[in-house]
């Protein structure tokens, strides 16, 4: 359920240039976010404004307006010099081989706006661009992307340097000495657990009381096509409906969050915020204060927060049934070698180890391509005390042939959890509230301790369709 990409996207942040071989020149693409083409440069916009932006425009083309109403419905547009005496978000600037002139004329909206998308022209007589950056850079603006044609010319997006700082700070923490500040008291978040109904004797393996699928329910080929493949081993996985982040109100979401109640000091990190105006949603990314507002952390969907809730109401169901041992699994796993191992694998693990949590079936996450991805990131959450990364590598060794203790992973794809390990999830999030990915959250509790399987079992389906940024099952709800 949780993509890949997004994943990165909140822990990684590096200058890259990639080549594509076409036209009359070579395209590049200049990012501070790994694999974010053309396509999707406005959505990277979204991440550092507000949800309701003062946008002032320099361009001819109607659609720049209409780009804009659909990436923030709440905005205030004004084209050219109309708008005087309002205050600046961000600054569009799509006029051919005019867009430096523009900005050293219009001063005061450079200093006030937090990002500036521009045209951009390049030769091999001479480019605007290298002396339109230098500009940027004076008024404190880094470059956040640049996608262009070699020799010709394309776009480019810079972020006011307080904000994008802010962002790295967010999504790749350096955990160091770290004080949590303090969150204000969370409304009981089993209001919105999902119950697990209809459930039967047939999911159980030796050593494993339940056996728990989580699927929406928009997804039913999902689970048809995952079971289908399980019980070809004679597993029979009970389907629990996920909740379904896209469908929750707003005002779920503000119960569910992070409302903060001191000052960061220093440190400033960026977070989201859902708000509902006039009827309609909108989604705003501001640096996080203890505004009486509810946060979370940068980019965090619906759909993620709806997988929060879904892992939750499963270890809630768990734990209420009185289950000792359980296995967890989203839809979009696949049998890479005999899960009934599972039931050999737990005793064998007792052996070494008596007061395990969490055993993951596979090794790591895996990329669209199949390809393990290791986590060796923290995104932060302000206001859980996180020790330093060395803790975290610390936890990393070898348990007898079979296993290994880990520190940190992607993928909570599927998993063998202990009562320990329910009962103490459980009680993380209800003090804690919801905040950032669930695969990325609860091994900052450092009490969990976790172990894999030294050789992949049942792993994540590579190229599996998510929900988690989008809801893809819907068509006209996909950008």
């Amino acid at each position: 359920m949780m993509n890949c990409i997004d994943r990165l996207l909140r822990v990684f942040f590096f200058f890259f240039a990639v080549q594509l071989f076409g036209g009359t020149g070579n395209y590049k693409i200049e990012s501070a976010i790994p694999g974010y083409g053309d396509a999707k440069k406005t959505y990277l916009l979204t991440l550092f404004l507000p949800f309701n932006p003062t946008i002032f425009s320099y361009a001819s083309d109607p659609a720049v307006k209409k780009t804009c109403d659909y990436w923030w419905p709440k905005n205030r547009f004004f084209s050219g010099q109309d708008g005087l005496g309002h205050s600046c978000n961000l600054l569009w600037i799509d006029d051919t081989k005019h867009e430096l002139d523009i900005l050293r004329h219009s001063i005061d909206k450079v200093k006030q706006a937090s990002a500036i998308y521009t045209v951009t022209h390049l030769s091999k007589r001479g480019s605007n661009y290298s002396a339109l950056k230098s500009f940027l850079e004076s008024f404190d603006f880094t470059l956040l992307g640049h996608w262009y044609w070699e020799n010709q010319g394309g776009h480019a997006i810079f972020i006011k340097k307080e904000l994008f700082n802010a962002a790295m700070h967010t999504l790749n923490y350096s955990p160091s000495n770290f004080c949590a500040l303090s969150s204000a008291s969370q409304n009981n978040l089993e209001r919105y657990f999902q119950p697990a109904n209809g459930k039967s004797l047939e999911h159980k393996i030796d050593g494993v009381d339940f056996i728990y699928m989580i699927n929406l329910d928009e997804r039913p080929e999902k689970f048809a096509k995952t079971s289908k493949e399980l019980e070809n081993f004679g597993i029979f996985p009970y389907r629990f409906s996920a909740v379904n982040g896209w469908k929750l109100s707003t005002e779920a979401l503000n119960q569910v969050g992070v409302k903060f109640s001191s000052e960061f000091g220093r440190e400033k990190f960026l977070g989201s915020i859902y708000r509902e105006i006039e009827g309609q949603e909108c989604l705003g990314n501001e640096i996080i204060r203890p505004n009486g507002e509810t946060f979370f952390s940068l980019g965090m969907s619906r759909g993620a927060i709806g997988i929060v809730l879904s892992h939750l109401s499963v270890l809630q169901d768990a734990f209420d049934s009185g289950y000792q041992t359980i296995w967890v699994m989203e839809d979009d796993v696949e049998a890479v070698s005999d899960p009934n191992r599972i039931s050999q694998l737990i005793p064998t693990l007792d052996r070494y180890v008596e007061d395990w949590d969490i055993l993951f079936t596979d090794t790591d996450t895996k990329d669209h391509h199949g390809k393990h991805v290791p986590c060796r990131a923290v995104a932060a959450r302000p206001n859980v005390p996180i020790g330093p990364l060395s803790s975290f590598f610390q936890r990393f060794y070898p348990v007898g042939a079979d296993f290994s203790r880990i520190g940190m992973r992607y993928g909570a794809y599927s998993m063998i959890v202990r009562r320990s390990g329910m009962e103490k999830i459980l009680q993380y999030f209800k003090n804690y509230g919801i905040f950032i990915p669930y695969d990325m959250d609860i091994w900052l509790n450092s009490n969990l301790k976790m172990y894999s399987v030294a050789q992949d079992i049942i792993s994540h389906r590579a190229g599996s369709a998510t929900d988690n940024s989008y809801p893809t099952y819907s068509k006209e709800s996909n950008p």
